[in-house]
């Protein structure tokens, strides 16, 4: 897998192989990109150490690899979420598709599905869809609003993210080649 925005990376051979691929994320806030749930489980997958280096252009990396690596099953932990505080929802959800999981997610969350940047950009490269029909239980009666970090904290963690980018580019061998 490779792109414009990031060197060749090589899938890690078990994704490959493997007969079946589950995702299990937890629901959560993150401060650079709304919301962590399915798509951004992918992330994870990503055989670097320094993962940093990424962020960048973090919605554009989850939307490829979830091209590349799509889980054929999500199974959301939503029993306990992580916003500002933990927040017990007691929920799972369970999804063939990542798109459409974390748009839920997202209203769940009390955020707007499409201005998380990677949902909008999944979706358009085929991953899944944010036309949603869920079955069991109504979304809306888990819905709540997830306090978010304050706007000083991902100021400044931002911040640190562009310092340690700017170090890992001087320094880094995996830096230099981005």
């Amino acid at each position: 897998m490779g792109g414009q925005f990031f060197p060749k990376i090589k899938i890690p051979r078990i994704l490959n192989e493997a007969d079946l691929f589950i995702s299990v994320p937890k629901l959560k806030i993150h401060p650079l990109t709304g919301l962590s749930c399915a798509l951004k489980n992918q992330f994870g997958c990503i055989p670097f150490k320094r993962k940093i280096i990424f962020h960048k252009n973090i919605h554009e990396i989850i939307a490829f690899i979830n091209k590349s690596i799509t889980p054929d099953l999500v199974l959301v932990d939503g029993i306990i979420c992580k916003g500002r505080t933990p927040i017990r929802l007691n929920l799972l959800m369970a999804s063939h598709d990542p798109v459409a999981i974390d748009f839920i997610a997202a209203k769940i969350a009390g955020l707007n599905p499409l201005k998380i940047e990677y949902i909008v950009k999944s979706e358009g490269l085929g991953v899944g869809s944010t036309n949603v029909k869920c079955t069991g239980d109504e979304w809306k009666n888990f819905a709540t609003i997830f306090t978010k970090k304050s706007f000083i904290y991902n100021l400044s963690l931002k911040l640190l993210i562009s310092l340690y980018n700017l170090y890992l580019r001087l320094f880094t061998v995996e830096g230099k080649k981005l």
